[in-house]
């Protein structure tokens, strides 16, 4: 099956996973600023582009900005996923974890209030 080409313009909800801030700037245009874990915030596809191949490509492979919507009826979020290249890290942190729903950072706060300090150890590996 051949992948769909994702419009750079189209609009993407991500959201922090991380414990405090999150600052993105490519010094190009494009700026995600989320103040607190949880926080969501809609930005072009072509921020992420540019953040899936430059040199903060972490923050979206270890899962500290989380994709967690596309606003488009033609393009899933398995589409978004599969153009930056991170279906296998979702798949994976989604498998580690036991959820079966679209990851978010209330469903891995969930896991983590349900999972002992040895099941959150091994998940994290």
């Amino acid at each position: 099956m051949r992948r769909k080409k994702v419009d750079l313009d189209i609009e993407v909800l991500v959201q922090n996973n991380r414990r405090g801030i999150l600052n993105y700037n490519d010094d190009r245009g494009a700026l995600i600023e989320l103040q607190e874990y949880g926080d969501e915030e809609y930005v072009p596809m072509r921020a992420l582009k540019s953040l899936s191949t430059g040199r903060d490509k972490t923050l979206l492979r270890d899962l500290s900005l989380i994709i967690v919507d596309v606003v488009d009826e033609e393009v899933t979020l398995e589409d978004v996923l599969a153009e930056l290249r991170l279906t296998e890290y979702y798949d994976r942190a989604k498998e580690d974890m036991g959820i079966e729903d679209d990851l978010s950072a209330e469903a891995i706060d969930e896991i983590i209030e349900n999972e002992s300090l040895d099941d959150i150890k091994r998940d994290m590996k």
